[in-house]
């Protein structure tokens, strides 16, 4: 049986092929300006696919979407994740468990899956999410700050003296630690800010006694500030298909 995973995000999609071997082939499609029925008949036309499992944080307009071409395609339904209060070693920390994005919640089942002790994981994406588990599998929490792109963009809106485009993400993005003009000083700020929370956080777990924190990164721009992260943090891009993955393997 083969299972297409999908992770929809606030401006991507990325989807794998799972059978009983691991993920056979994965793509992604960009849906910032809108998600294209075409754009999901040339990743999955040709794909045989005998179950759907998606983790969405995007528009419902989005999700429904994608569940209505999968109907169309393949005469079944896209089985929505919803964040559960238990399960796969982790006791959600939110009071309504639901309310847990499902990407966070994926992200963290694959991440306890690989690392031992205290884990941390940061998604790196539109918004920025960090998630702590104890070694016993408690969630104790987490963290949303915005992410790189989106600090770009509150600046260019709320500030006089920055220009549109000066705050656009484009191309490669400035890696220094201090910039030497607008833009550059607007990428090194928003990689900073994320990177210093990480650090602080590590902090303030190793004050507590908490013990040393296994760190994994996963998203679209995580790239963008994983130097700047303690030397073993983890990364991986796939991270919520992963865990996507390995419910599945559950239920096998």
């Amino acid at each position: 049986m083969q299972t297409l995973l999908i992770d929809i995000g606030n401006s991507r999609l990325k989807w794998g092929v799972y059978s009983d071997t691991g993920i056979l082939q994965q793509g992604d499609i960009t849906h910032r300006n809108g998600l294209q029925d075409q754009d999901l008949h040339d990743a999955w036309q040709e794909l045989s696919i005998d179950h759907v499992l998606c983790s969405s944080v995007a528009a419902p307009t989005i999700t429904a979407q994608v569940d209505a071409w999968v109907r169309r395609r393949w005469n079944c339904y896209a089985q929505r994740l919803v964040s559960p209060g238990e399960g796969y070693g982790i006791r959600n920390a939110y009071i309504t468990p639901s309310q847990l994005g499902s990407d966070r919640w994926a992200a963290m089942v694959a991440a306890r899956h690989e690392c031992d002790g205290f884990i941390a994981v940061v998604n790196c994406g539109t918004a920025t999410t960090i998630d702590v588990v104890a070694p016993e599998g408690q969630h104790l929490g987490g963290i949303i700050l915005p992410g790189v792109e989106m600090m770009s963009s509150l600046l260019v809106q709320y500030t006089a003296g920055i220009k549109p485009g000066m705050g656009e993400v484009k191309g490669k993005p400035y890696h220094g630690l201090l910039g030497k003009n607008t833009r550059e000083c607007i990428d090194a700020g928003g990689r900073n800010a994320i990177a210093g929370m990480v650090l602080w956080l590590t902090q303030q777990l190793e004050v507590k006694n908490l013990g040393a924190v296994n760190w994994v990164i996963t998203g679209g721009a995580a790239t963008q500030v994983l130097e700047l992260l303690p030397p073993n943090t983890k990364h991986r891009p796939n991270l919520v298909l992963d865990g996507l993955a390995l419910m599945i393997a559950k239920l096998a």
